[in-house]
């Protein structure tokens, strides 16, 4: 039973050894409040229903299921560095703080791919399994964004990057949106002859050029509150609980054999 407990916390050390080092980058984030004023006070349908803006939030909803979307995605993978920090790392080197790649898949250098990416439907199906966790916390509007990575670099930049790219995406959602309604109702506007229709349309004219002025913003749908960072210390794997397991499972398994034996031996003296 020694030996078996030897060989099982050999093995465990062995396998707890052979997981790569994890680390998480951080961020909280609060939806921020980048839709227009009501305006349009008073006017009857259905130019009232239109004039109805997003809420803050609502932005981050929808923004929220855009940041697991294909599309969005498709934006990060475009990047060479992007593809082959997620589908082409080796390990980090934690003494020279640097990244290292796969030079069978990628040129070292210029991080390009020497054969053809793997299928973005394998990436994006990597990426949201192993490395991307977004959530709205307990209290109402605030966001958290968690990046792992076997680099800590990595981790942050990519943190930066999502927080960037989601405010980016949505807004240009948004204004392309907003123009497409300016481009009808502009013309209408100038051939309407009802007064109290023409003030409605003049008023959701005004209320879709504020709309477009607010996706310039940086920070049109998220505001930072705690900003990514570098993690000093890995978030996974446990190896200590890793080994206590496998020795424990060794331990479990060592005694069922010991007893399965006895019986079988108590059963053949009894015949």
């Amino acid at each position: 039973m020694v030996v078996s407990l030897m060989l099982f916390g050999v093995t465990s050390i062995y396998v707890a050894l052979s997981f790569d080092n994890i680390f998480e980058s951080k961020s909280l984030l609060h939806s921020s409040n980048s839709s227009s004023s009501s305006v349009g006070s008073g006017i009857p349908s259905p130019l009232a229903s239109i004039l109805n803006q997003p809420s803050g939030s609502e932005n981050a909803l929808f923004a929220n299921q855009m940041l697991v979307s294909r599309d969005f995605f498709e934006i990060l993978y475009k990047s060479d560095v992007f593809a082959s920090q997620l589908l082409a790392y080796d390990y980090y080197d934690k003494e020279q703080l640097s990244d290292n790649f796969n030079s069978s898949l990628i040129d070292i250098k210029t991080l390009k791919w020497k054969k053809n990416k793997p299928a973005i439907e394998l990436a994006h199906r990597i990426f949201l399994s192993k490395h991307f966790l977004f959530y709205e916390t307990s209290e109402r509007s605030f966001f958290r964004l968690t990046i792992r990575h076997q680099s800590p670099l990595i981790a942050k930049e990519w943190n930066d990057l999502i927080i960037k790219e989601i405010n980016n995406y949505v807004a240009s959602y948004k204004e392309n949106s907003a123009r497409e309604v300016l481009s009808f109702f502009l013309p209408a506007f100038e051939l309407e002859k009802n007064m109290l229709i023409k003030t409605g349309i003049q008023n959701l004219i005004m209320a879709k050029y504020q709309d477009i002025a607010f996706t310039k913003k940086t920070d049109y749908v998220f505001s930072i509150i705690s900003k990514p960072f570098i993690p000093i210390k890995k978030s996974s794997p446990n190896r200590p609980l890793i080994c206590f397991a496998i020795t424990l499972m060794g331990f479990i398994f060592t005694l069922f054999v010991i007893i399965a034996k006895d019986i079988i031996l108590q059963n053949r003296n009894a015949k």
